[in-house]
């Protein structure tokens, strides 16, 4: 009879690294999003007006994101589903509500200036992107 010590110590380790999950690249940006409704955003409160501000601001931004599984949105490295993509509408959706948030947590006067560039800003990532550009003088 095999010792039953000896079949655990040749099992595998059950994975407790959550770093490696955190920061697992996806396939698009459509990948593994919540149920449309299943979340709130609040305000980030003060909005984001100054230069100096930026790298807390976005901090907090991707945290609050990432805690409801929205943080790819925000990654303009990361593509966009095709047109046809089953998540599709559903990416479609998500990522104009967070790009809605977005704008709203930031200085109006910001906002104006962000959409006087001329860029399309009308996605997640986009607006974001923006922002970082325009708070850093490119």
């Amino acid at each position: 009879m095999a010792d039953p010590s000896s079949s655990q110590q040749g099992a595998l380790q059950p994975n407790r690294n959550w770093h490696a999950k955190r920061d697992a690249v996806v396939e698009g940006q459509a990948v593994d999003l919540p149920e449309i409704g299943s979340f709130n955003l609040y305000k980030i409160t003060p909005p984001l007006k100054e230069r100096t501000e930026l790298d807390a601001w976005v901090d907090q931004v991707e945290k609050i994101l990432r805690s409801h599984k929205l943080h790819n949105l925000i990654n303009n490295k990361i593509p966009w589903p095709v047109v046809d993509d089953p998540n599709g509408d559903k990416w479609y959706t998500l990522s104009l509500q967070v790009r809605t948030w977005i704008s709203s947590s930031i200085d109006n006067e910001l906002m104006q200036e962000i959409n006087a560039r001329g860029n399309s800003v009308d996605f997640a990532d986009e607006l974001l992107a923006e922002i970082k550009k325009h708070m850093k003088g490119e």
